[in-house]
């Protein structure tokens, strides 16, 4: 009989050690999931996304302008598509900064720029042409938006002209 208690009660402590033991390992593995997700976060938040594109020659059709001529870029891995389509399309997402300058002579000039579709921003370029002036003015837009992946951002703009070079510029920068 002495030795049935001994068995039993061994046999719960046994038993009680394995729980201990699983429970561990669960406390653990939380432990690791919830590490792994800050970790992420950090990652997330301190990526770097920039790029500085300028337009390499005038343009004069109307359409998607392509800012071509990338003058700075970092973490950002479809540059190519970009150049040829002239839209930018979100890898990571994130808060960002974005902003364009466009340089024209044409009074009342405009550009637009969009999200997926949806217009961001319209700005106009337009100058008192009393006394008449050929001088070439630009017009910028600056914007903060969350951008998430495939999100894609473009500037279009009418039929005027628009001068390339460092007179017109896109810069799309994640801020966090």
């Amino acid at each position: 009989m002495k030795f049935q208690e001994t068995e039993n009660r061994d046999n719960l402590t046994l038993a009680h050690l394995l729980d201990i033991e699983t429970k561990s390992e669960e406390h653990e593995n939380r432990n690791n999931l919830t590490f792994s997700r800050i970790q992420q976060q950090i990652n997330d938040s301190t990526e770097l996304v920039a790029m500085t594109a300028h337009l390499s020659t005038d343009s004069s059709p109307s359409g998607i302008l392509k800012f071509d001529d990338v003058k700075f870029s970092v973490g950002i891995n479809n540059l190519t598509t970009y150049k040829n389509t002239g839209k930018f399309v979100c890898e990571r997402k994130g808060l960002y900064m974005i902003s364009s300058t466009i340089m024209s002579e044409a009074n009342g000039a405009h550009y637009v720029m969009y999200l997926n579709g949806i217009k961001l921003s319209d700005t106009y370029i337009g100058y008192s042409s009393s006394p008449p002036s050929t001088m070439f003015h630009t017009g910028t837009a600056v914007l903060a938006r969350q951008l998430l992946p495939n999100d894609s951002v473009w500037v279009q703009k009418s039929s005027y002209s628009v001068h390339g070079g460092f007179y017109s510029a896109l810069t799309i920068v994640k801020v966090k």
